[in-house]
């Protein structure tokens, strides 16, 4: 996707090189028509709309105003000017345009928007009338990340910085970090002389307008904080730094003593591109800009400089040939005489799109902002680290860093988990503002629900939690049944959850291997007491009680279960199938009910706990909801006793019969009291 950034810079460095870009058939055109491609052809996109617009009342040839109308909606794409660019691509549209980019254009523009629905509409269409181009899916997967990535935002908190924003443009801030980050440098096209009005030329001679945007020009302004900790009034620097055109996009030195920032310079009205300069700081005051040689060809334009901590290595963007495609990141190294060494392009980070606004912390960690995929829309900020095999990782910062319009210029408090980035996302002051970020410590909580099997929460349940530190923590759950608790870092936990009337539920869950803010949502369902349970894989040889290994494993989860309860009292019943004689089947379920009784005071069960109860075939099967699903010969609340028997087939004689023989336990008390020793 085209770079919609409202970048002063850019559009002078697209003028030095795009005169050959555009070519635009003028013989049936008018004058003020031809002047209009002129100006558009060199980049001056805000001046060229204005003579767009005039030409259009007088332009009668359908096709010529469809491209009329498509040039006025791109001059306006050009320099993020979006109050009403839509009628003009619509207008375009109605038009029959032939020319398929004005659907992946409008569509980029409704995305910056918000207007997801209507551009997702324009980029089917592109992709419909143009299947080769990526572009088009690239612009639905975008609509698709923005919601997905606004709906599940990161731990990021981003706040406007209302102190330092204007109705204008501010962007691109930097921080001295010798005034402990509490003096900001940054750029802007506010007037530095509000109070007098309708200037045509500014306070330093020149234009007053940028003929790009219809803007004001920039100037590098600062902004400190008083002895109270109060931001101050934004102050621009003198004029010997601010020019009469844009200056801007600084990076400031470790030690604060060097500033670099691009400065675009025009000659007899004319721009002839940006440059690096640098300025150093004598007796706490800046000095006289200084021309940064970094190529021998200074026709080529360069900008938006950040150095390293060291002071080494100068990053920079530029158009300039040998990149992989639009604006990339280069970079420069001083030598041991402190002149700079060749360029190189930063292969490792640019791509065909563009890449641009770079800024390394300390700890090498580099950022960037591209309209590369994936992405929200526009530009969006880019983090790449280095993995063990030192190959860059490049990772989009999501939102709420990122949004569906420009993100940029992001600038850390050093070590420290914030700082300041640039955007022209809505909600803002003017176009470009400046917003302040910070991720806030790591922390871990536990938001636990507990419920019953009917879906019903339980409030008032005891809820105990232990950490593998040695932790201990009591807590009860709320009325809409939840327990909360901060939990520590590298820690394992168990709980266990009581609620008279139900077992005990327990579970676990760590903090080892989180390195973001987690909240851990457990749901904890406990069982009631007041029914019966059958337990599983109990079988017996024909005619014997002696337990199988397979059921003694069995049993071990009924063992832990009166351990995490130890007030049960529980009924251990055996039942029979519908086959042989009633006494006998009475004798052998009670044995077999014994057998478990036994195998449980083994593992340690007091006597006094478990009560055997052989029913032989007296009790026969209820048919369950969940069998009747299972078996279509039943139905739910069907009894498996002799009457219903008898009218099955063996097969289904078989089934029934099995069912039948089975092994339950249930709560006869809740009351029982352990002996203390």
């Amino acid at each position: 996707m085209l770079n919609l950034k409202r970048n002063i810079f850019l559009p002078i460095i697209i003028f030095i090189i795009s005169f050959c870009c555009i070519s635009i058939d003028v013989h049936a055109q008018n004058l003020r028509k031809q002047r209009a491609d002129k100006f558009y052809e060199s980049g001056e996109y805000s001046r060229a709309a204005v003579l767009y617009r005039r030409a259009l009342k007088k332009i009668k040839n359908k096709a010529e105003k469809a491209e009329t109308n498509f040039l006025i909606a791109d001059c306006f794409r050009r320099i993020n000017s979006f109050k009403k660019i839509e009628s003009f691509y619509k207008r375009a549209i109605s038009l029959r345009y032939t020319d398929p980019i004005l659907y992946l254009h409008f569509g980029q523009v409704l995305l910056i928007m918000e207007k997801f629905d209507d551009a997702r509409l324009q980029f089917e269409t592109y992709k419909k009338l143009v299947p080769s181009d990526k572009r088009g899916d690239e612009g639905l997967e975008t609509i698709k990340l923005a919601n997905d990535w606004k709906n599940n935002p990161n731990y990021y908190n981003v706040t406007h910085f209302k102190k330092i924003n204007s109705k204008y443009d501010d962007f691109c801030p930097s921080y001295d970090e010798t005034k402990d980050f509490n003096d900001i440098y940054f750029s802007t096209n506010r007037d530095k002389n509000p109070n007098k009005k309708k200037r045509k030329r500014n306070t330093i001679g020149g234009p007053k307008k940028s003929n790009i945007t219809g803007e004001l020009f920039c100037d590098i302004f600062f902004i400190k904080k008083n002895r109270k900790g109060e931001w101050e009034k934004p102050e621009p620097l003198d004029t010997t730094i601010n020019t009469v055109f844009d200056d801007g996009a600084t990076t400031i030195s470790k030690d604060g003593k060097i500033m670099y920032f691009s400065h675009c310079k025009m000659e007899k009205g004319k721009q002839i591109g940006c440059h690096i300069y640098e300025l150093k700081k004598t007796g706490g005051n800046w000095g006289i800009p200084q021309y940064v040689k970094l190529l021998k060809d200074s026709a080529l334009s360069i900008g938006h400089p950040t150095i390293s901590e060291d002071g080494n290595t100068l990053y920079f963007a530029s158009y300039m040939k040998g990149g992989k495609g639009g604006m990339d990141i280069w970079k420069t190294e001083k030598s041991p005489k402190g002149d700079w060494g060749p360029v190189q392009n930063f292969k490792e980070i640019n791509t065909e799109y563009d890449e641009d606004f770079p800024y390394i912390r300390e700890n090498g960690v580099f950022y960037f902002s591209s309209n590369r995929s994936p992405s929200m829309g526009g530009l969006d900020i880019f983090k790449a680290e280095k993995n063990e095999e030192e190959k860059y990782i490049i990772e989009n910062m999501k939102f709420p860093i990122n949004s569906s319009g420009d993100d940029f210029g992001i600038v850390f408090q050093g070590k420290s988990e914030k700082g300041l980035f640039t955007s022209n996302r809505k909600g803002g002051m003017g176009g470009d503002d400046i917003y302040l970020f910070e991720l806030p410590p790591v922390e871990f909580h536990v938001k636990g629900l507990v419920k019953n099997e009917s879906e019903n929460i339980l409030p008032g349940a005891i809820v105990r939690l232990f950490g593998s530190d040695g932790s201990q923590f009591r807590d009860t759950t709320d009325k809409e049944g939840f327990f909360k608790r901060k939990l520590k870092k590298n820690t394992d936990y168990v709980f266990a959850i009581y609620k008279e009337g139900y077992f005990m539920g327990k579970g676990k869950m760590t903090t080892i291997g989180l390195t973001q803010t987690t909240e851990l949502k457990p749901v904890v369902m406990l069982t009631g007491l007041a029914k019966t349970f059958e337990i599983p894989n109990i079988n017996y040889d024909f005619g014997k009680w002696d337990l199988k290994d397979e059921s003694k494993l069995a049993l071990d989860s009924l063992v832990q279960i009166l351990k995490d309860n130890p007030n049960l009292t529980i009924e251990i019943s055996s039942h029979t199938d519908m086959v042989g004689n009633d006494e006998i089947n009475l004798e052998i379920s009670q044995k077999r009910a014994q057998s478990v009784v036994d195998y449980l005071i083994e593992r340690g069960i007091n006597p006094d706990r478990v009560i055997a109860i052989g029913y032989g075939k007296t009790t026969p099967k209820v048919v369950t909801k969940e069998l009747a699903r299972i078996f279509d010969f039943m139905k739910e609340g069907d009894i498996l006793d002799d009457k219903f028997i008898h009218n099955l087939s063996e097969e289904q004689k078989t089934t029934a019969n099995t069912l039948n023989r089975r092994t339950e336990f249930k709560v006869v008390s809740a009351n029982y009291i352990p002996n203390k020793k």
